[in-house]
């Protein structure tokens, strides 16, 4: 008696286990293969796991070019036969758990989804209770599923051929850029080499003017001449610094062993030696500093960092341009007439000046390239102010280890 009443029960639970395990299969059917095989695979799946004669799954349009289909069906049942069921039903596919009598056939019809494009399961069996509610259960799962991996298969394909077409879009871009680039680059340097003679020529003729006739001139014509020449020496020396700003860009970074005391002596010394600045200026250098990086860039560093303090140390014989190290961090100091920290975000920028006037000191560029080469170091760049305080810029070099 006990076992009678749990025959049922027992036979219900081998059937929840069959179609556990067809539904476990489904990933592996997925797995590494096109449509074709997964309808075959899937079909093949089916037989074994339900109840039925025949199965059949097609994926895209009927008819169209990426159409795939498969048909399988149990022993002794007539191929034939089954393919006429299927075309009966192939326009009919009233949803999941859909079921139409035909004969003695029982046909369940599902579509793919909801991701596939178009896609439709038809298996049919002669039993007349089929199907039941785990049936139905297996059908919705392997339908939904085909049609989401189908999809997921169809867009990965889909972003294999856009990357493929993307890299060679890049390649190309790039190979234009860079073509660019050199025609650009070309092009600067000739006017660059241009501008500099006549440049060269405004200035030579207004100073010339002004020692050869200077007589023959009233005192607002001698001034406009001498602002001339002065603008002329200012624009020649704009073409220089951004020419350097494009060297710093683009040649390559060298990973040397600088000793920075000895490079700030012989700035020190060059600018001492020059009539740009009025007698009087001291310098102040730390000794054995020492830092890894682009000697030739380095030098460009410090030749900009000590002109500028120069040109805004004020106090006479008290002017001193100090440069030394504090932890990591390097740094030019001087006494001069300092700025408002609120606008220092100013300082870096190309052609920005925090000092105004009638003849602007320096072309504007050399913290901005300043700043470049601190950034192709991997460092950074940054200063404190105060007005009529002088100002400190502090800079950091990454170790060559480290870039």
């Amino acid at each position: 008696m006990f076992v009678e009443e749990q025959s049922p029960t027992i036979a219900d639970l081998r059937r929840s286990m069959r179609d556990l395990a067809a539904i476990a299969s489904l990933p592996a059917i997925f797995a590494n293969a096109d449509a074709e095989t997964v309808c075959s695979s899937l079909c093949d799946v089916l037989i074994r796991c339900l109840p039925v004669d025949f199965a059949f799954l097609r994926v895209g349009d009927d008819g169209g070019d990426s159409t795939r289909q498969a048909l399988r069906t149990t022993d002794g049942v007539d191929r034939v036969a089954a393919e006429s069921v299927v075309a009966d039903h192939l326009d009919a596919a009233p949803g999941c758990g859909g079921v139409r009598e035909r004969g003695e056939w029982r046909v369940a019809c599902v579509k793919l989804g909801p991701y596939a494009a178009s896609g439709i399961l038809i298996v049919g069996a002669r039993a007349r209770d089929f199907p039941n509610e785990g049936e139905r259960l297996l059908l919705n799962v392997a339908a939904n599923q085909t049609g989401i991996m189908l999809a997921l298969k169809q867009s990965e394909l889909e972003t294999l051929k856009l990357c493929e077409t993307l890299e060679a879009r890049v390649e190309e871009r790039t190979a234009h850029l860079l073509e660019i680039n050199e025609q650009l680059r070309s092009f600067t340097y000739s006017v660059a080499h241009d501008l500099r003679q006549y440049i060269r020529g405004i200035n030579v003729n207004a100073r010339g003017l002004i020692v050869d006739a200077g007589r023959a001139f009233d005192e607002p014509v001698l001034e406009q001449l001498d602002q001339l020449a002065y603008s002329a020496v200012q624009l020649g020396g704009l073409v220089d610094d951004l020419l350097t700003g494009a060297r710093i860009a683009r040649n390559q970074l060298l990973a040397d062993s600088v000793d920075v005391s000895a490079l700030a002596e012989e700035v020190c010394g060059v600018i001492a030696e020059s009539d740009t600045y009025p007698p009087g200026l001291k310098f102040d250098i730390a000794p054995s500093m020492e830092a890894v990086g682009d000697p030739a860039m380095l030098r460009v560093l410090l030749e900009n960092l000590i002109d500028n303090a120069c040109k805004f140390s004020q106090g006479g014989d008290s002017r001193v341009v100090t440069v030394g190290r504090e932890s990591d961090a390097f740094y030019v100091r001087d006494n001069g007439i300092g700025f408002d920290m609120l606008y220092a975000h100013k300082v870096f920028l190309p052609l920005e000046r925090l000092q105004g006037g009638k003849t602007p000191r320096g072309t504007g560029m050399g913290l901005a390239n300043a700043r470049r080469i601190v950034e192709r170091h991997g460092g950074r760049i940054w200063v404190e102010s105060r007005p009529n305080e002088g100002s400190t810029f502090y800079f950091t070099l990454v170790p060559a280890a480290s870039q």
